[in-house]
C-alpha cells in the first residue's frame, strides 16, 4: 500500500512545486514521477492546493505579527530601563 500525503507533505509541494516541479515528490518526499503529478492534479481539482496555499498565507501573516509585537515588547522594554536610569540619575544628581 502506498504511503499517504501527510499535511506537511502536501505544504511542501505546494511550496516548491512551481520552483521544482516533480523533484519535490520523487527526492524530497520519496515519491514516484507520476504520484507526485497525479496528487498534485487532485489537489488542484478539489481545491485543496488552494486551502494549503491560503494556510500557508495565513501563517505567514501570523509570525509577521508576532515578529512586529516582538520589535514593539523589546522597544517597550528598553524605554522602560531608560527611564529607570533617568530616574536614578535624577535622584543622584539631587542627592
Amino acid at each position: 500500500m502506498a504511503d499517504r500525503w501527510t499535511y506537511q507533505d502536501e505544504v511542501m509541494l505546494v511550496s516548491m512545486w512551481e520552483i521544482l516541479g516533480t523533484f519535490v515528490g520523487t527526492h524530497d518526499l520519496g515519491r514516484t514521477e507520476s504520484a507526485t503529478e497525479n496528487r498534485v492534479r487532485q489537489m488542484k481539482k478539489s481545491g485543496r492546493w488552494q486551502e494549503v496555499e491560503a494556510e500557508m498565507k495565513m501563517d505567514d501573516l501570523h509570525w509577521d505579527a508576532v515578529r512586529i509585537n516582538d520589535a514593539f515588547d523589546k522597544a517597550a522594554r528598553r524605554e522602560k530601563r531608560l527611564q529607570a536610569l533617568a530616574r536614578k540619575q535624577a535622584r543622584e544628581s539631587a542627592a
